[in-house]
């Protein structure tokens, strides 16, 4: 995976199991939303 970085050399980019691995807690929820919301219904 192709990672980008910022000014500081801080990479922004990152695959999601590395993701979670690194930030999110044990016990913790997480959503995960994309872009559903651009989808027109009547």
């Amino acid at each position: 995976m192709e990672r980008t970085h910022t000014a500081d050399g801080a990479g922004k980019v990152m695959p999601m199991r590395e993701a979670v691995a690194a930030f999110v807690h044990d016990g913790a929820t997480v959503g995960i939303e994309g872009f559903t919301h651009l989808i027109p219904t009547a």
